[in-house]
């Protein structure tokens, strides 16, 4: 009779569904709850915006959102309401990934970033969604400096 009570508890027990990207297990369940919210947040965030132009921009960054989530997912394990939470905060920040990827690799390989030699005007253009072009016209004694090096060429 123990015997049978034994198999019985061993029959009940559930393991996850596994799944495998590249050679990187993961879970099944955190990852489909991570990218649907990831999606969902992104779209939400293209219907709530009221012009249409950014569309194609739109779509490359939920894209990246999307892999960010998986690679989180992959590599942290998470609960499922972590990995809701994840998907959900990534794709809220949307485009602020590529600047905190840019800060973060500048940051380990010592160099500028382009809002060290912008001003900033790169990042106050992504947080926009690439929905308004940067003004980038240099200034008037710049522009003097270079027409006047142009006109000394021999």
């Amino acid at each position: 009779m123990r015997a049978y009570l034994l198999g019985a508890a061993a029959a009940g027990v559930v393991t996850p569904a596994m799944g495998d990207l590249a050679g990187y297990q993961f879970e099944w369940a955190p990852m489909v709850m991570g990218v649907s919210s990831c999606v969902i947040v992104r779209v939400y965030m293209g219907l709530a915006d009221k012009s249409r132009e950014g569309w194609l921009a739109d779509l490359a960054i939920t894209a990246l959102t999307v892999l960010f989530t998986v690679g989180i997912v992959i590599s942290s394990r998470p609960s499922l309401l972590m990995a809701l939470v994840l998907g959900t905060g990534l794709g809220a920040i949307g485009a602020g990934l590529i600047g905190i990827a840019e800060k973060k690799t500048s940051a380990v390989l010592g160099e500028e970033t382009a809002d060290d030699v912008t001003g900033g005007e790169v990042g106050r253009s992504l947080r926009r969604g690439f929905r308004k072009p940067v003004n980038t016209r240099p200034p008037d004694d710049q522009i003097a400096a270079l027409i006047q090096l142009d006109r000394d060429r021999p």
